[in-house]
């Protein structure tokens, strides 16, 4: 398996949002359940996507994904992104509830907005604005999910720093832990 993407920036963003290749995964994923999602390079290019590792090539890995049917890596192509879309961001922080270093929301926030961009946006605002007073520049690194919600109370809550610059979040879904979020800052 062998594609060539044909994502699009988020919002006023130069560089490609991990949301957006989560998305774009796990649509075509035919069982996303026990996801290990990890971000390993931003990028300003569209990506091929493989099936197995190029490892031993000079291809710059961008991401990798991992579920209980689907595995895929994506490589940076030489083809630069061109064209941008909305991002739903703001609004979908407008509607989370923020107690402490926990935001909450039922899913979705707002009509159309996917699981992935709620919990980075809630979990970016967390460490923003929250007790923590985190005021780095954040970025997604990691997901490991059970399942990705399309309905009910959702969670993120500030687990733990790891470090000096990588945070940890757990998420709940009515009630119930389905994962972990990890973030680094620069």
């Amino acid at each position: 398996m062998t594609d060539v993407t044909d994502f699009s920036f988020r919002g006023q963003r130069d560089y490609l949002h991990s949301s957006t290749i989560f998305d774009y995964l796990i649509k075509s994923d035919p069982r996303p359940e026990k996801i290990d999602f990890t971000f390993h390079k931003i990028s300003d290019r569209q990506c091929t996507i493989m099936s197995q590792t190029n490892l031993g090539t000079d291809d710059v890995l961008v991401s990798s994904y991992k579920s209980e049917e689907a595995t895929c890596f994506l490589y940076e192509s030489n083809t630069a992104i061109q064209s941008r879309y909305p991002c739903n961001e703001a609004a979908i922080v407008e509607q989370l509830q923020f107690t402490g270093v926990t935001a909450s929301f039922d899913m979705p926030p707002i009509p159309q907005a996917s699981y992935i961009e709620s919990v980075v946006g809630a979990y970016k605002k967390l460490l923003h604005n929250s007790e923590l007073k985190f005021g780095r520049k954040l970025f997604f690194a990691k997901l490991l999910l059970r399942f990705v919600p399309s309905c009910g109370h959702c969670g993120v809550s500030h687990r733990r720093k790891i470090g000096g610059d990588f945070f940890e979040a757990e998420l709940m879904h009515d009630k119930n832990e389905i994962g972990k979020l990890y973030f680094g800052a620069k």
